[in-house]
């Protein structure tokens, strides 16, 4: 019997199940443009033709759509190229093996010549006898070649309560790709990619996928200052202008603490949009004309330019530039390969594209740096995990210096800081928010610039962390799509139960 027949009988109904998606019509929003819709129409009926193609053996059918570099991954890692589907459909089928199968859920996402269907795959067949019913997750892709659809990739994942709830929140919010990683007592228990990192190139989402970060980049900078303060180079205390000469005398009562806990009053935020980058001479500039907002110590506002004018205290005290510092302290003792400061879009197979869904369609992002120290990273999950999982240990920071990073900020009067963030009572430590979510307590940050989103969540009293990135932002606001995924990440695995080991 042939490898995929085998896979039929066995329940995981292999290509079948793969490419036969018309029995469900394609999700729709908004009105779509004509070309959209016609696209998204094309491709089902031709998904169908391959369907009837596979169950009668017509070889000849089905070649004219699979393209000839098609591959097909399996949950197990098991890839299966074209030559192996067409040998499989030349041998003799095991009566009885058939399967019965719909879809449900299924998006088609369109950028010009590309297709991507995904959606939920319900396979109904006999095993030992007796009938069994098998739910996987599946995305393929479609490139229009010589003005016919070919599927040149097809990916199969099993479904649990993690990856329903990420494959469900993806397909309802419109993501192009995302990459998640759990953590339980220090402990990686999920590593995994959805959807694309490049849809136009078909490359697909992966741990090691690197994304932008954003403000995510805070709390690393309040850890470099830390370690400055350690070895006694900074002082919270200290006025900021001590270290920059450049200050406007504007800013000349400003601690290092309150440019920490967001309580300088500096101006907020010095860019006109979220995509305006400028140089630090530039920077310098526009901090000049721009006035504070409050007087140091009396209120809290969330403050990007204080957070640059971190990174270059840590330039001017440390004596190199800031990712220089990073890569050195913090970087390479973690062995994080995939995390660069400042680092511009390239041609490389594990960079995202970064993209916004336009009139139901996703295009491409424009670069956008992401903001110096407040939020100049690229990073992938994996490391962004190696750098959680060291926030147990003193191998970067002393305890109490950990511990002090996470106390909340207190005004000039003496009272604690606290504001609404996200519906709950919260407040801020040196770059992180203190929180809670669904009654448990939470020490959180994110980020979102253009194209991207990304966001930690960790649960102190459960020893859990979850790290997602995303390569898709919706609109002009500052909440992410990483950070909705990260909560239906956390929602099933706050139950109480064992975590699920994926």
């Amino acid at each position: 019997m042939s490898t995929l027949l085998h896979d039929l009988r066995k329940g995981f109904t292999a290509l079948a199940l793969v490419l036969g998606l018309g029995a469900a019509p394609a999700q729709t929003g908004p009105a779509q443009e004509p070309e959209t819709e016609a696209a998204q129409t094309a491709v089902r009926q031709t998904e169908r033709a391959w369907l009837d193609a596979y169950e009668q053996n017509d070889v000849k059918a089905m070649d004219a759509i699979v393209a000839d570099d098609f591959v097909i991954t399996f949950p197990s890692g098991r890839k299966q190229t074209k030559p192996q589907i067409v040998e499989s459909l030349q041998r003799p089928q095991q009566p009885g093996s058939g399967s019965k199968f719909r879809t449900e859920e299924v998006q088609a996402r369109v950028y010009g010549e590309t297709v991507v269907l995904s959606g939920r795959l319900v396979s109904e067949y006999q095993r030992e006898g007796k009938p069994s019913t098998e739910h996987m997750l599946y995305t393929d892709t479609w490139i229009r070649r010589g003005g016919s659809w070919q599927v040149v990739a097809s990916h199969l994942s099993k479904l649990d309560e993690t990856e329903g709830a990420v494959r469900e929140l993806m397909t309802k919010r419109q993501v192009a790709g995302a990459s998640a990683a759990v953590l339980r007592d220090g402990k990686l228990i999920l590593a995994r990619g959805y959807g694309f990192a490049n849809i136009e190139k078909s490359i697909p989402a992966a741990p090691a996928t690197l994304y932008q970060i954003g403000s995510t980049t805070k709390p690393l900078t309040a850890m470099a200052i830390m370690m400055l303060v350690e070895q006694g180079g900074v002082s919270l205390e200290e006025k900021a202008a001590k270290y920059l000469p450049r200050l406007p005398a504007s800013c000349s009562d400003i601690t290092v603490r309150q440019l920490l806990t967001h309580t300088s009053g500096v101006n907020r935020d010095l860019r006109a949009d979220n995509t305006d980058d400028f140089s630090i001479d530039q920077f310098w500039t526009k901090l000049a004309k721009a006035a504070p907002s409050f007087p140091p110590g009396e209120k809290w506002e969330y403050s990007n330019t204080g957070y640059i004018l971190l990174g270059l205290i840590v330039e001017a005290v440390a004596n190199k530039p800031y990712g220089e510092f990073l890569q050195e302290r913090i970087c390479q003792p973690l062995e994080m390969a995939d995390t660069s400061y400042l680092a511009p879009a390239r041609e490389d197979p594990k960079r995202a594209q970064g993209y916004e869904m336009d009139e139901e369609r996703f295009r491409p992002s424009p670069y956008f740096s992401g903001g110096f120290a407040a939020g100049g990273l690229v990073s992938s999950v994996t490391d962004l995990a190696r750098w959680s999982a060291s926030l147990g240990t003193e191998k970067l920071l002393q305890r109490a210096s950990l511990e002090q990073m996470w106390k909340p900020a207190v005004l000039k009067n003496g009272k604690p800081v606290s504001f609404e963030f996200r519906g709950e009572q919260a407040s801020y430590g040196f770059g992180w928010f203190l929180t809670s979510y669904r009654g448990r307590k939470l020490i959180t940050h994110g980020g979102t610039l253009a194209g991207f989103s990304s966001q930690i969540m960790s649960f102190p009293e459960e020893k859990l962390t979850i790290i997602v990135n995303s390569n898709s932002k919706a609109g002009p606001d500052r909440i992410g799509h990483a950070e909705f995924l990260a909560q239906a990440i956390a929602d099933t695995q706050l139950s109480g139960t064992q975590p699920n080991k994926l």
